[in-house]
């Protein structure tokens, strides 16, 4: 856990964040595939020391992917592609968005890999408790209460979940990491 705080605190966010206009996304997300890659010594899913599998959704189907063997950083890529953020990413003929669009906290994802016991960390943004009034309020308000009820489903089937206290914190908000850390 140590070394895992050690490398988020020393990550530069300039080392994965490539600016790609007009492709999909703001962010082409190539280098945070690479920096993935670096970090994990291009060492695939299958040969990792602990079970991993990252969750992405499908684009052309809505389908929940589980990658589970392949290449660590392009896994990680597609399960981190923000819709809007990322551009989607291409493995196959396929192009995947993050996990979270269909499986937002992903116990059934543990569940897949063998786990007996699941501790769901759900980071997802809290019903605010107003509705906003203009249009992208609306719609981004939308999304995340959809987003709230896909995980609502899955947090069910967790034996804990621990809730901390980061949802004022946004996906990029690289000043608060040592927060969010914390919590």
């Amino acid at each position: 856990a140590f070394q895992m705080q050690q490398r988020a605190v020393a990550l530069d966010e300039a080392s994965i964040r490539d600016v790609s206009l007009f492709s999909g996304g703001v962010i082409k997300g190539q280098k945070l595939q690479d920096y993935v890659n670096e970090q994990v010594d291009d060492r695939f899913i299958e040969h990792m020391h602990k079970p991993f599998i990252a969750v992405a959704t499908q684009l052309e189907t809505g389908q929940r992917t589980f990658f589970d063997r392949g290449n660590t950083g392009r896994a990680v890529r597609a399960s981190s592609s923000i819709p809007g953020v990322f551009e989607p990413a291409a493995i196959g003929p396929s192009r995947y968005v993050d996990g979270g669009v269909v499986s937002p906290v992903p116990v059934d994802a543990a569940r897949h890999l063998g786990a007996d016991f699941v501790i769901a960390v759900d980071v997802s943004t809290r019903d605010a408790g107003t509705a906003p009034t203009h249009m992208v309020g609306i719609i981004g308000r939308s999304v995340a209460i959809m987003g709230q009820m896909l995980g609502a489903q899955e947090l069910a089937r967790a034996d804990v979940v621990i809730r901390p206290k980061v949802s004022d914190i946004g996906p990029a908000d690289f000043e608060q990491r040592s927060r969010a850390i914390l919590e």
